[in-house]
């Protein structure tokens, strides 16, 4: 006996879209009533936040911080305890001409950003190096030499 039904696969097919068909009438909600224009704090949820890579390998941590368009000067590296702080701000690069540019749209993200991690006890936050090159920040934390010790145990 054939149905027309579809099947479980054909069914839930679309399900992955649902999330952007949400976002996009939303999306479309928020310029309708407010003609475009942003609210603050979606402004601030897009503000400028460093992309980090994280990996361990055999000798410590290594950590990665995008940072384009900034100086080294303009970031800051902050150890407190186990928590590591990367901060600094990124500024509106502004000339004469903005004006006669009649910018159209401005994606480029501006301002104080602060990105923390908390480090494991398994590494020297003691030994932490730093490096920036090419818009990169690499930090490197060594781990601390294996304290573990094998304990005789004495009969009585």
């Amino acid at each position: 006996m054939s149905t027309n039904l579809p099947s479980l696969r054909e069914a839930f097919s679309d399900f992955g879209t649902l999330p952007r068909l949400f976002d996009r009438d939303f999306d479309r909600l928020f310029d309708d009533v407010w003609g475009g224009r942003r609210l603050p704090l979606a402004r601030a949820a897009e503000a400028f936040a460093p992309r980090i890579d994280v990996s361990e390998t055999d000798s410590g941590l290594e950590i990665a911080a995008e940072l384009p368009g900034l100086d080294a000067d303009d970031v800051e590296l902050v150890l407190d305890g186990d928590r590591l702080t990367i901060k600094g701000e990124k500024r509106v690069e502004r000339d004469e001409d903005d004006k006669e540019k009649g910018y159209a749209l401005r994606e480029r993200s501006y301002g104080a950003f602060q990105r923390s991690l908390r480090l494991p006890e398994r590494f020297d936050v003691e030994k932490v190096e730093a490096a920036y090159d090419k818009g990169v920040l690499r930090i490197s934390v060594p781990k601390r030499p294996d304290r573990t010790k094998k304990v005789e145990i004495k009969a009585a």
